[in-house]
């Protein structure tokens, strides 16, 4: 109702993964969804199709939910933005449940930071303290910029999201901001092996629960041969944790939250700048090497991509994507930064200075509907 209000008009479903819990869009049902920039590679998940039509420029933004990165994955991956808003910043629709607990975000995927701050502003849950127009049509004042280029990550972090980090953080010293080098107090602060660990538990009980609610709307148990091999074998993973196993990680996911809250205050910044992604845009069947049954490998493997978004879904923390820069393959780069909890007019305040200092809106890929 919020958004028919503001005059948006849906005009049809987009494709996504299996139940969402991947950041590429390959379901069997429908086959792989591509990215416009470069067909052989994915558009991210897991609103990989809301990504890829945006980018393509079916439509100028399209709707989409972040429990793990699902909006800013897919907008680093096709060179667009997404802010994912504080914790309870944004309505509930009416019957809607959130399986992981408080970590989902509803939001858009958008070509510009003017139309992300129409949208948030039209679904706030209370309204904006300030007209969120002007907010984006006038620069922050001098941030406290902390920069983490990602050593110590899960897995390998390739050169060009390093790059683009920096290259983002010298962007903002040239707006007049400040950057500090945060990389120690961020390790200090974060086990990722554990947090990600206790966040694969939290997930696969997710997708266990989501298959029996399913269920119970048919009045039948779901059969394994109804849902991708991969799906089922998450389900059954996850309906092995018991309350104690669940309770436990839910405890330590709130630490995580409690560590990335103090991160802001001990290390005096406004700001945290990271890489998006550990790697660019993946190719089409990034994750078919990984047997179905293996999943502790496929929750590793998606850790090892996307290891910083996920962190403040469990935060409550607002993040966002913002896309300057591309590789010298022609694919987009993102630049992730982050805020502490209510912080959301001033990522949206810097990314719409960084908007007009390097703009990326007319940017087209080879795969557009105008072309």
């Amino acid at each position: 109702r919020r958004l028919r209000a503001a005059g948006l008009r849906p005009i049809g479903r987009t494709s996504v993964p299996e139940f969402g819990f991947l950041p590429v869009t390959e379901p069997r049902l429908y086959g792989p969804c591509r990215n416009p920039w470069d067909l052989d590679r994915t558009p991210g998940g897991s609103s990989g199709g809301a990504a890829a039509a945006v980018a393509a420029g079916i439509v100028p933004l399209a709707h989409g939910t972040d429990a793990g990165g699902s909006l800013r994955v897919p907008a680093a991956c096709c060179g667009l933005f997404a802010l994912k808003p504080s914790r309870g910043h944004v309505v509930v629709g009416e019957g809607q449940e959130d399986v992981l607990g408080g970590l989902t975000a509803e939001q858009a995927i958008t070509r510009s930071v003017r139309d992300a701050a129409a949208f948030l502003a039209a679904t706030s849950a209370t309204p904006p303290s300030k007209d969120l127009r002007d907010v984006v049509a006038r620069d922050p004042s001098r941030l406290r910029i902390g920069l983490v280029r990602g050593t110590g990550v899960i897995g390998p972090l390739h050169s060009d999201c390093v790059s683009a980090a920096e290259e983002a953080a010298a962007l903002c010293e040239s707006l007049g901001h400040e950057v500090l080098e945060v990389e120690r107090d961020f390790s200090r602060a974060i086990d990722l092996g554990a947090f990600f660990d206790v966040l694969a538990a939290f997930v696969a009980h997710a997708v266990h629960r989501t298959i029996e609610g399913l269920g119970a709307e048919l009045g039948r148990r779901v059969a394994p041969e109804e849902v991708e091999a991969r799906t089922w074998a998450v389900a059954e993973h996850g309906a092995g944790l018991g309350a104690r196993a669940m309770l436990r990680a839910a405890l330590r996911l709130e630490g995580t939250g409690k560590a990335l809250a103090g991160l802001f205050e001990g290390a005096g910044v406004d700001v945290l700048l990271t890489p998006t992604l550990s790697a660019p845009p993946p190719r089409i069947g990034h994750f078919d090497a990984i047997a179905p049954e293996d999943v502790e490998g496929l929750f590793h493997a998606k850790a090892s991509l996307v290891t910083f978004p996920p962190l403040f879904n469990v935060s409550g923390q607002p993040a966002m994507n913002v896309p300057l820069v591309w590789s010298a393959e022609g694919v987009p780069i993102g630049t992730h930064f982050a805020a502490p909890v209510g912080g959301d007019e001033r990522l949206l305040a810097l990314a719409a200075q960084l908007e007009r200092a390097r703009p990326w809106r007319d940017r087209r890929p080879p795969t557009f509907v105008a072309r």
